[in-house]
């Protein structure tokens, strides 16, 4: 277990207060790569796990045990 394996309860309560809808339907910066909502839910998850700079995604990313959601695409309700 590894110190991001709680992330996905914020993950869950995101889509509980409808963040993601939210960035959705307000946001439309993105025409390719990652969506609004990857990208902003990311940066969110990043801040919570204590990360300093963008960079830091692919720590996220890469923690060994964790299933953790990646706002980017796989473990998640909010991908």
């Amino acid at each position: 277990m590894t110190a991001p394996s709680g992330l996905p309860i914020y993950l869950d309560l995101a889509t509980v207060m409808g963040i993601g809808k939210s960035i959705e339907k307000h946001l439309h910066i993105k025409q390719q790569g990652w969506t609004d909502k990857q990208t902003i839910l990311s940066l969110m998850l990043l801040n919570l796990a204590g990360g300093d700079c963008v960079n830091d995604l692919q720590k996220l990313e890469g923690a060994e045990g964790d299933e953790t959601p990646r706002a980017s695409g796989g473990g998640s309700t909010l991908a």
